[in-house]
């Protein structure tokens, strides 16, 4: 079987590597094909500064965002209820396409129990935090973790149903009343399709992005745009959605704020759970960020990964465009080499495992 490693020095594929063992309760997947995108290279750079845990003592397997063919699910003990009917459910998916959510709960701490598994400081992540990603021949995922993909969405368009999910959750983290001004930062595939999420809610949206081929693309959809250097910062804007995962970003918007505006960030510069002392639990913000907040009363709120389901109804209602979001294809034997090359004007690639 084969599985791209990534050992915090090297990128490789490995052609000879183990056949995936199931546990109880877990799915066997056939991964059709992936989506590479900024956090896949952000994961990868993160390994090899030492930051992110990897899922053996060979490394880890990029690959978040995964669409796969059903091979089997295993059997799981009657633990309850719920788990046997996910498991049953997921069994009558065998031999169909599905998606695969990566974060990985452990379905027992405090959190969990209260119903924010989304924030268990145990969980795992595929492709990003000591679970191995979707760049391989097999993948092995709990069953309650697939959403099925319908017939009427092509592979191209599915893949990218978690990135749509997560700019689906951007939209419900406020409330848009009126036209309120809505300032989308940066132009990758997660600013590009929150962008068009925010705009269908006929608020006053625009994109700023650093690089024209990607924000020629809101041309296509009727969508507002500028290039970031030629906004001027006014702090006149309601809300600002920020997708560029860098501090950089968070300067840029509260210019860009009127007091008690909203900034939503959706991306994070470390990957792994908040565990005391882990990381993620770290870093810090500069004492002028701060006294910027406080001063202008900016409310900031968190968004992180959605539902996939919803980025699928998005998808499959039309409510974004996904056609011009593939700029690279490459096949998995090629991977080492396309994680390995940065293009800022690429928007993501897509890996088809073959």
């Amino acid at each position: 079987m084969r599985r791209l490693r990534a050992d915090g020095q090297t990128l490789a594929l490995d052609r000879a590597a183990p056949a995936a063992a199931l546990g109880p309760g877990d799915a066997l997947l056939r991964p059709i094909s992936v989506l590479i995108t900024r956090i896949d290279r952000h994961a990868i750079a993160l390994n090899a500064s030492g930051q992110v845990a990897a899922s053996g003592a060979s490394g880890f397997t990029p690959g978040v965002s995964v669409l796969a063919a059903l091979v089997s699910v295993s059997a799981v003990p009657s633990r309850s209820p719920a788990e046997a009917a996910s498991v049953a459910r997921a069994q009558k998916l065998v031999g169909l396409r599905v998606l695969v959510s990566p974060s990985v709960p452990c379905s027992v701490c405090e959190l969990c129990t209260r119903g924010l598994s989304a924030h268990c400081p145990k969980r795992t992540i595929m492709g990003l935090w000591q679970r191995d990603g979707g760049l391989a021949d097999e993948l092995v995922m709990p069953a309650t973790n697939l959403v099925p993909v319908p017939d009427s969405i092509d592979d191209e368009r599915a893949v990218f149903a978690f990135l749509a999910g997560s700019a689906a959750h951007a939209t419900a983290s406020f409330r848009v009343e009126g036209k309120p001004f809505i300032t989308v930062l940066g132009d990758g595939p997660l600013a590009l399709l929150t962008v068009q999420a925010m705009a269908r809610l006929n608020a006053s949206v625009r994109l700023l992005g650093r690089h024209e081929a990607k924000l020629s693309l809101c041309e296509r959809w009727g969508i507002k745009h500028r290039p970031e250097h030629e906004a001027g910062r006014r702090n006149d804007q309601d809300v600002v959605i920020d997708c560029t995962g860098s501090s950089d970003g968070m300067i840029t918007a509260i210019g860009l704020l009127r007091p008690r505006g909203r900034l939503v960030l959706k991306s994070c510069s470390t990957l792994g759970p908040m565990a005391s002392g882990g990381p993620g639990a770290g870093g810090t913000l500069s004492a002028g960020v701060i006294d910027a907040l406080v001063r202008a009363e900016i409310e900031v709120i968190g968004s992180r990964e959605g539902s996939i389901a919803e980025g699928l109804a998005l998808i499959q209602k039309g409510l974004v465009q996904t056609d011009a979001l593939i700029t690279r294809r490459a096949k998995l034997e090629d991977a080492p080499a396309v994680l390995s090359q940065a293009r800022g004007a690429e928007i993501a690639t897509l890996i088809d495992i073959k």
